[in-house]
Order: C-alpha cells, then structure tokens, then sequence
C-alpha cells in the first residue's frame, strides 16, 4: 500500500468536480474506509515495481481468467465488494489532461484463486479471507467493471 502512487478523491472546487486518476494512482488511502481505489493500469505499475513483467489482461472474457486460474495462475480482477449492484457513479475532471473519470461504485479488486462448476473462490483484500462467489454474479459483475485483470 506504501508503494501505491496516491491522488486525490473527488471534490469540488468553485462548483467543478475534480479528482485524481484511478489508471495512475489509488484515490484516497487506501487504509482508510474513505479510501476509493485504483484501476488495473495504476496497479500494473505498482506490481511491476515487485515483480516483472506483470500482464494487463483488461477486456478478457472470463473463461480466459478460468483458464490462467486452471494453470496455478491466480488473476486479480476488479468486481464490486461482496458483490452489490454496481452502477455508474461520480464523474469528474483529473486537472493534469482534463480527461473526465466516471466511477463505478462499489469497485473492488479481488484475487481469483480457484472455482467450482457454480462458484469463484477468492482472496479478498478487504479482509483477508478466502471466500466463495456465485459464478454468474461475479461474471456479469466482472463484465460490468470492464473486465479488468492482472496476473504473472
């Protein structure tokens, strides 16, 4: 968490949102329960920094993450935490480019370590554990955040 490049969570100045870049740094603390995240890119250049190369597999389908996972390839992916609903939240101006974010709540990054024929097996960052998920929520889940995914 030390190594994670930091930026700003959304606020407003004089009417405007702005806020950081979750494709280059975590919004927030990220050891804080007000902390936002950070999305597959920023990550990527964080885990490059411990071990090279890492693999950006953004835009997978999720029988290819299967697959790594079958290999002894465990493959962190970004779903929503316990699997709530996600939907489109806040959008707002990163200053540097201009570009304009839009936030997907709930978003959460997980490590997929296993599965069985109806659920995901799990390493979850929130709290340490390993969990089961049913397979098809946590597919269309996976596929609603943008299919987001990094593995060695």
């Amino acid at each position: 968490m030390d190594a994670l490049p930091k930026g700003d969570i959304p606020h407003y100045e004089n009417g405007i949102m702005y806020g950081g870049n979750p494709n280059y740094e975590f919004l927030g603390d990220p050891r804080s329960i007000y902390g936002w995240g950070i999305w597959d890119k920023g990550l990527e250049i964080t885990a490059n920094k411990f071990k090279y190369p890492i693999n950006n597999g953004t835009g997978m389908n999720f029988s290819s993450v299967i697959k790594l996972v079958r290999n002894n390839r465990p493959v962190v992916v970004w779903t929503s935490i316990d699997l709530v609903n996600p939907f489109i939240g806040k959008s707002w101006i990163y200053k540097p480019t201009g570009e304009v974010i839009t936030w997907k709540k709930y978003n959460h990054a997980v490590v997929v370590i296993g599965y069985t024929e109806n659920s995901i097996i799990i390493s979850d960052p929130i709290n340490g554990q390993i969990r089961s998920m049913d397979k098809q929520t946590f597919i269309n889940v996976y596929n609603f955040m943008g299919r987001k995914a990094l593995y060695y």
